[in-house]
């Protein structure tokens, strides 16, 4: 299934709390904890990629060094250049192999409406069982 590189990294985070649950069903578990493995560096990349376009973006000094004020880059007038090549990246498609979970497999799992309904949105769970 091909997810955008933004709903993968909200699923990555769904993941993350899902997984130590130890209601699943041992075969949800154990498709679940290959899908968090198999999206693990999205975060990473993601970070290496932002922090590109960052300093791509960002104000240079007399050295042509990105200029940081309090932490943050300052993009002065180049902050909608950024933003629209961040919503591009957050676009980009990935294609993830998973096959849909029926509902009943996350058993009695507590779960926030949200983190349901990104599952859902994402194809890992059909909502409809």
């Amino acid at each position: 299934m091909e997810l955008k590189l933004q709903q993968v990294l909200e699923l990555g985070q769904v993941l993350e709390l899902l997984t130590p649950q130890s209601e699943l069903q041992v075969s949800a578990a154990f498709a679940l904890r290959r899908l968090r493995k198999e999206l693990a560096d999205e975060p990473e990349l993601f970070q290496e990629l932002r922090t590109d376009l960052l300093e791509k973006h960002a104000n240079k000094d007399e050295e042509g060094k990105a200029i940081i004020v309090d932490g943050f880059y300052d993009l002065g007038e180049n902050q909608e250049a950024f933003g629209k090549e961040i919503m591009e990246l957050m676009s980009q498609p990935r294609e993830i192999q998973f096959t849909t979970l029926p509902l009943s497999a996350l058993g009695n799992i507590t779960i926030s409406i949200n983190a349901l309904d990104k599952l859902i949105e994402c194809g890992i769970v059909d909502g409809r069982d």
